[in-house]
């Protein structure tokens, strides 16, 4: 069973107990004095005047603690949260980075009038990844590369040649991209090297004279300096086929 609940003592009102003191039983009648005597007035007691309090306080309330009272707590500005995605403030050099990259690209366009197949290429590179300059358009990529790739650029006839290869630009085509890569390969161009021992590794399902060759180009390849990070393994993995 729940304990039982007693209600608090009720607080007495000091001023209806100082106005109404506890009645005392009443004096005997005083002997009789002498009639030449007459017996002093007795003096009216003082007046208590109970303290006057603006609320009762209830009994089970405690008192406030004693002491200096405590200081309030500095309440600290509002910091502010910087934003999950800040906004990029461009500075007065940002329209010079515009002009200049526009610049750049009339210059090298005029330059491909000329015959130059390097800057050709790099044409192809501007459109191929999208600057200011020539938003990313792999046609006019594969257009600009396939230019400079006939004009001798080995670079150019690889990336030619991984257009092709992937369909980037216009149609899928193997056997160009083959030949492409042939031809920058035949070159000098290591990574070419690498990708045509690639492509011929992966053909010469019957034919072990085209497996030989893919070997054959793959250490080509890492004597070339070509950096590709599956190249050891091809390398391995052709070497079991020869």
């Amino acid at each position: 069973a729940e304990d039982d609940v007693l209600p608090a003592p009720e607080p007495q009102d000091e001023d209806s107990a100082a106005e109404s003191p506890a009645e005392e039983p009443p004096a005997p009648d005083p002997a009789p004095a002498p009639p030449a005597e007459q017996p002093a007035p007795e003096t009216p007691p003082a007046e208590i005047t109970a303290p006057v309090e603006s609320a009762e306080t209830p009994a089970s309330e405690t008192p406030p603690a004693e002491g200096p009272a405590p200081e309030p707590t500095p309440v600290k500005p509002a910091q502010e949260t910087p934003s999950a995605n800040p906004v990029l403030v461009v500075g007065p050099a940002a329209p010079d980075k515009v002009d200049k990259a526009l610049a750049t690209f009339s210059n090298r366009l005029e330059r491909t009038n000329a015959g130059d197949v390097k800057c050709k290429r790099w044409l192809g590179n501007q459109y191929y990844k999208g600057t200011d300059a020539a938003p990313r358009d792999l046609a006019a990529a594969r257009r600009w590369y396939r230019e400079a790739a006939e004009g001798g650029d080995v670079r150019a006839q690889a990336c030619l040649a991984s257009m092709c290869e992937r369909g980037e630009g216009g149609p899928l085509l193997p056997m160009e991209a083959t030949s492409w890569y042939r031809k920058a390969a035949e070159g000098g161009f290591g990574e070419a090297m690498f990708r045509l021992g690639v492509n011929l590794w992966e053909g010469a399902v019957a034919d072990p004279a085209a497996a030989r060759e893919a070997y054959d180009w793959l250490v080509k390849a890492k004597a070339a300096g070509c950096r590709n990070e599956d190249l050891d393994a091809w390398i391995r993995k052709a070497s079991r086929s020869r």
